[in-house]
């Protein structure tokens, strides 16, 4: 690819990726009779608008009584407010799957890696699929010339990647599904709430879409901007420098890098590419028809799934976890996380300390594993054989009463272990994950306070409590890791300083300094403001140790 155009669309990613997470600034609001105001717009409620000071005073007023620019940025709110939607994390209970239902030529699907044979880490190659193949999220679908696959998503959408195209299935969350033996073409709405998220990296791509629970969404990230689904039939073609979108139903929205909206409605052709701003046009009667064609041939492929089945292949997907186990810890399991770009650090003004801002990017660019527990005095005993825990004590709690310095020598001593029982790949060690790592891993792609959204309550985390408990009694993560947040706090490998507002590209840290890091909160906070994904502290690495500090281990290569 021309690098003048990686790095064009590498800012898109990141300024869209600022757009659709962030809150609305402060800005200067002015009234019809002059009287200005300095605050940030929080919503529209009718023919009203909410906004806040920086105080945190909250004024409704009719949006009449604002200045024209005024109104003309509410509207501008309004018609991004679906993408910033789109980009928010709910608690959900399944991953979502794809199935293959129909096959023509041959399409290869590259899964992220799963159960990893001792000296074989890495991605696994691209396996050659067939009718009735589950394709879990983080899969990379790939056909080529004169292929194409009908897929059927378990929320009950369908569609068809045409040949010489990439899809990768980025995200895909759902609420359980209830039984039934009805066919899934019989269902008008989704089967349950879901998020799907998908990146059509390069060809066409046409879906029918069930109609939405109020709490789902559907988005399609292309090389020039995203497209935003509300419930509809539709074709989406993807080129480095042109994107076409086709809506035969419905309504699509589509944000491109101008941070233009563009609604695309029942009948209607938008083009757009680098030149130019985008286009709607009416779509041809040949259009229509090839869409329509496409999607009834998807539909009988999909008629003789049942929602049973949709059932079961979301459940096998939940199951699957992209692991890695270390036998000298007691059969210690890691969870793969792949490489990524997110915000690290405070975003929200009134929350967080002056160290856990400014906000910045951080790019992550080799995968790496982290424990999917906290280290348990079971998993600590089998290496040190010593238990420092002098409260708490049960093999299933989380090691307390460690510094960081006892935590570095028990990866130390894991990694001897397993490379002279020949179970180490080579230039691999097991290490504590930098804390870059830690919190991309604990936020698990959102941008919210806490992993499961705005706020955090006792059935959801350990805090405001007399004792840890047991490793993994709460729910995980969207990305499997359990008790990121609360039980307690967990020692990382940098040491500490401020942040900085530039980019960062696998940050780890400063090369010397007094304090090292720990996060994630613990059992004893009584605020759950404490567990946040972005809280922080720094404490001297061979004296300070509680019952309420411990660890997880990362996996990863000798950087």
């Amino acid at each position: 690819m021309n690098p003048i155009l990686r790095l064009s669309l590498f800012s898109l990613f990141l300024l869209l990726q600022n757009l659709l997470t962030a809150q609305e600034p402060l800005r200067t609001w002015t009234s019809s009779d002059g009287r200005t105001i300095e605050a940030r717009f929080i919503e529209q409620v009718g023919s009203n608008a909410r906004i806040k000071n920086e105080a945190g005073r909250e004024f409704t007023l009719p949006i009449s009584r604002f200045s024209q620019a005024d109104q003309e940025y509410i509207k501008q709110v309004q018609a991004l407010s679906f993408f910033k939607k789109s980009a928010i994390s709910f608690e959900d209970d399944l991953k979502g799957a794809v199935i293959a239902t129909a096959i023509r030529g041959k399409v290869e699907v590259i899964d992220p890696p799963r159960e990893i044979s001792y000296g074989k880490i890495g991605r696994l190659p691209s396996r050659i699929i067939k009718k009735g193949t589950i394709i879990d999220p983080s899969s990379i679908i790939k056909t080529g010339n004169d292929s194409s696959v009908s897929l059927l998503f378990t929320n009950g959408s369908i569609g068809t990647l045409n040949e010489n195209s990439s899809l990768l299935v980025k995200d895909f969350w759902q609420s359980e599904i209830r039984t039934s033996n009805r066919p899934v073409i019989e269902q008008i709405q989704e089967i349950s709430p879901s998020r799907i998220h998908l990146n059509l990296k390069l060809g066409d791509l046409v879906v029918d879409v069930k109609k939405l629970d109020r709490g789902s969404n559907f988005r399609i990230d292309t090389s020039l901007g995203v497209a935003g689904i509300r419930g509809t039939s539709f074709r989406i073609s993807s080129m480095p420098l042109e994107n076409r979108l086709f809506v035969k139903e419905g309504l699509v929205e589509f944000l491109n890098k101008e941070l233009q909206v563009s609604k695309v409605s029942q009948s209607q052709k938008l083009s757009f590419d680098q030149t130019k701003d985008s286009t709607i046009s009416p779509m041809s009667k040949e259009d229509e028809i090839k869409i329509y064609e496409e999607l009834d041939l998807a539909k009988k492929n999909a008629s003789t799934f049942s929602i049973n089945e949709l059932m079961n292949a979301s459940k096998n997907a939940s199951g699957t976890e992209i692991i890695h186990v270390a036998k000298s810890a007691g059969d210690m399991k890691f969870i793969f996380c792949p490489s990524g770009i997110f915000k690290m650090g405070a975003m929200d003004e009134n929350l967080g300390r002056g160290y856990e801002k400014p906000a910045h990017f951080v790019t992550i660019t080799k995968g790496f594993y982290l424990g999917k527990f906290e280290v348990s005095q079971f998993e600590w005993m089998k290496i040190m054989t010593e238990n420092p825990s002098n409260k708490f004590i049960s093999e299933k709690n989380p090691v307390g009463s460690v510094t960081w310095n006892a935590a570095n020598e028990f990866c130390r001593k894991l990694t001897d272990l397993e490379r002279k029982a020949k179970r180490l790949p080579e230039g691999w060690h097991y290490t504590l994950p930098t804390e870059a790592e830690w919190e991309y891993a604990c936020r698990a792609g959102t941008m919210t306070p806490y992993s499961f959204g705005q706020e955090i309550t006792k059935k959801q985390v350990n805090f405001g409590t007399d004792k840890p408990t047991p490793v993994g009694s709460f729910k995980p993560n969207n990305w499997g890791f359990y008790d990121m947040h609360g039980n307690v706090w967990e020692w990382v490998n940098d040491w500490m300083s401020n942040y900085t507002a530039s980019r960062k590209v696998d940050p780890m840290g400063p090369a010397k300094g007094d304090s090292k890091v720990y996060k994630g909160g613990c059992f004893v906070n009584n605020l759950p403001d404490e567990n946040r994904s972005t809280s922080r502290y720094g404490r001297n690495p061979a004296t300070y140790k509680y019952a309420h500090v411990g660890f997880r281990v990362s996996f990863k290569p000798i950087q």
